[in-house]
């Protein structure tokens, strides 16, 4: 047997108090001459065996319970499961699951649960495992892995991989870690194999399915775990997540609408919770939200960005929580001081109400043909449809109008715009062969264009 915190051992010697009041509270015999004493002595030696036995007990009682709180606070571990066949000097194969989830995040007075399981994970390496015993680590997330899959008996070098394990932003999935010890355990030659399971026990990590209760059945079979619970109870948190830009072309000097969903695992009702965005790191507005318990609110702002280019920001809670990882949502905006759009016309005609491009210019940019204009969309129109001499890193979309036949010159080119993260639209000519058209095409269109009907 070892233990996980021996310093409590000295607290023992408290166990002699009980016995030290025993001992000063004995009763002290002073004889008294009392003539009806003779009657008594008969019913005081059938009493005196029977108050001695009892107050033995009381202090054994005494004794005892002192014993099991401080062995309590000691928490002793058992190095061998009792049987016969397992002897005292029966090496051990361990696995210890780290979880390093998200929510192990969590602040409890000021220290992250992430550091208290660590530090019990350093515990059970440094002071419950002995030499000779040989050690796995799983890391616990909703992908579990092994940080030491095949046992190592180097448990210094286990302690410092542990040390310097990171917290992840994934969720929790227990299920899949069980099964993945199990996995490891089934090839392990030793008789004695434990489990500690250092974990904050979220709800949310377990799921009730037949894969996980698998899991556990065939580790339970395998193993005996120890759990150990770093995790505060319940908790109060708000959390900050899902952030959306109001529309997608967004220009200088015109209003953009930007939003976050503030979501509060609390059971009471929170008002006035005060939400701030900041832009390119300035402060740039701020507004409350009310929050029923367990519910979510939309934190929303309005925001005039003054230059185009990538601008980044974050909207965060003004007070910050015990879990500070979710207190806050970033986002990236690009802001165009046009959207260029080149528009290769395959069906020009001298007519424009028989033209497609002179369609779709008209449509992307109405007052466009106004003398000294200046519109969001900018939309340049060419004939035919060749890309010859045309940079397409100075535009932001192609339009195919009318299109009938591409080259493979043009369909590599634009293939490596649309990678680029360029955007395409094909409206083909209703004479084209589909054949043709979805041999030109290739890979540039998302399905197949069918015969006509």
């Amino acid at each position: 047997m070892s233990f996980l915190n021996p310093g409590f051992l000295g607290a023992l010697a408290l166990a002699a108090i009980p016995l030290l009041i025993h001992l000063i509270r004995r009763r002290k015999i002073r004889i008294v001459p009392w003539a009806a004493w003779d009657f008594l002595r008969q019913a005081s030696r059938r009493n005196r065996r029977r108050l001695r036995i009892e107050q033995l007990l009381l202090l054994l009682v005494r004794v005892a319970l002192i014993c099991l709180v401080v062995l309590a606070f000691s928490r002793p571990v058992l190095r061998t499961l009792g049987l016969p066949l397992v002897g005292r000097d029966a090496r051990v194969h361990a696995v210890i699951v780290l979880d390093c989830s998200f929510s192990m995040g969590y602040r409890q007075d000021g220290v992250p649960l992430f550091a208290r399981a660590k530090a019990a994970a350093d515990q059970i390496l440094a002071r419950v495992l002995r030499q000779g015993d040989s050690v796995s680590v799983i890391l616990l997330s909703s992908k579990p892995v092994a940080l030491i899959g095949q046992p190592t008996l180097d448990l210094r070098r286990a302690r410092e991989r542990v040390r310097a394990v990171p917290l992840s932003d994934r969720g929790t999935d227990h299920g899949a870690a069980a099964a993945l010890c199990a996995e490891l355990l089934r090839s392990s030659p030793a008789r004695v194999r434990e489990v500690y399971w250092i974990t904050d026990s979220q709800r949310a990590g377990f799921r009730d399915d037949e894969r996980s209760r698998q899991a556990w059945r065939d580790l339970a079979r395998m193993a005996r775990i120890t759990w150990v619970d770093v995790g505060p109870g319940p908790r109060e948190n708000l959390a900050v997540h899902s952030v959306r830009v109001g529309r997608d072309l967004v220009t200088p000097q015109a209003p953009v609408r930007i939003e976050a969903a503030v979501r509060s695992h609390s059971r009471s009702i929170l008002t006035g919770v005060e939400v701030l965005l900041s832009v390119d790191g300035r402060p740039a507005g701020s507004t409350r939200v009310n929050l029923p318990p367990g519910g979510e609110a939309r934190a929303q702002f309005v925001y005039l960005f003054d230059r185009p280019g990538v601008h980044t920001g974050a909207i965060r809670l003004a007070r910050g929580d015990s879990l500070p990882r979710d207190d806050a949502a970033s986002f990236a905006v690009r802001v165009r001081s046009r959207l260029r759009i080149l528009v290769l016309n395959g069906g020009a005609s001298p007519d424009p109400a028989k033209d497609e491009a002179f369609y779709l210019a008209t449509a992307l940019s109405p007052a466009g043909a106004s003398e000294g204009a200046r519109t969001a969309i900018q939309p340049t129109v060419r004939s035919p449809v060749s890309l010859d001499g045309v940079a397409l890193r100075d535009q932001d979309a192609v339009a195919l109008t009318g299109l009938a036949r591409l080259s493979d010159g043009d369909r590599g080119e634009l293939a490596a715009f649309v990678r680029a993260g360029g955007g395409l639209l094909v409206l083909p000519n209703p004479a084209a062969e589909p054949a043709v058209l979805n041999a030109s095409l290739g890979e540039l269109a998302p399905a197949r264009v069918a015969a006509r009907r």
